[in-house]
Formats: structure tokens, sequence, C-alpha cells
């Protein structure tokens, strides 16, 4: 099932263009940061809808969080990322966020600050990781 906000992103992203005619194979769509609430790479259903409305030489780029799992069970780091989504619904990782926005997307001093009552904006546990450069 796709989410609202997904519904609307894939049918303004479908739109022909305002002369009339088709899409251009080499389109680029780009959403933007946080357009999908979800795991993308989590979501076949979404994916596939994507791919869709692309054409077949065409991408979508869009911000979401990503996730990779870490070696201890049932821990993972967060990035706040830009993924591609291409025609066939494969999602691929472009970008992390390298510079994190602070009380926003991390805590500093976190174990001192919560403890004083002070949280992140971004209700993820821990944080986002800072990608690389």
């Amino acid at each position: 099932m796709l989410t609202r906000q997904l519904e609307t992103a894939l049918s303004l992203s479908a739109e022909p263009p305002a002369g009339g005619g088709a899409l251009p194979e080499s389109l680029v769509v780009i959403w933007p940061e946080s357009a999908i609430p979800f795991f993308l790479s989590d979501a076949p259903v979404a994916t596939e809808a994507i791919g869709d409305i692309l054409p077949p030489g065409g991408r979508l780029l869009t911000g979401a969080v990503r996730y990779q799992p870490r070696a201890t069970a049932g821990e993972a780091d967060y990035f706040n990322s830009i993924l591609e989504v291409v025609p066939d619904g494969t999602v691929r990782p472009r970008y992390d966020k390298a510079h994190l926005v602070p009380f926003g997307e991390y805590l500093p001093f976190q174990d001192f600050l919560e403890r004083i009552g002070l949280r992140q904006l971004t209700e993820l546990p821990g944080g986002f990781s800072a990608g690389h450069e």
C-alpha cells in the first residue's frame, strides 16, 4: 500500500510536459529531502510504482532515510541520504549527508543533554550517522 504523500508525488511526477508530448527518455525527477516517509529499500511496491512512472532512461533522485545494518545483530546506522531509483525499481544510494545539523539530525553530548531533558528534533534513537565525503 502506498502512502498518500507518495501517491501525490507519483502523480505529479508522471504528468506530461506543459506543451504536450511524452516525457523525455533521459528524464531526471527530483524529489526533496524526506520525501519518502519510510525505508524505500524495504518497500518493493513503492520502488515498482516509482519505476513505472519513469521512461526507459529516466531516474528519480530523492531524499530519504537509509539504514545500514551493523555487525552486531539488531543494530544499524541511519543516514539522511539521496537515493536514486531507476525504471526497473532498483534503489541505489548516491550520497549520505556528511554535515549533519546539530539538535536536528543528531544531539551533541547526547548522554548529558538527554539527562537534563533535551532531545533532538528527529525522532531517531541515536540520531543520524554522518556519511563520508
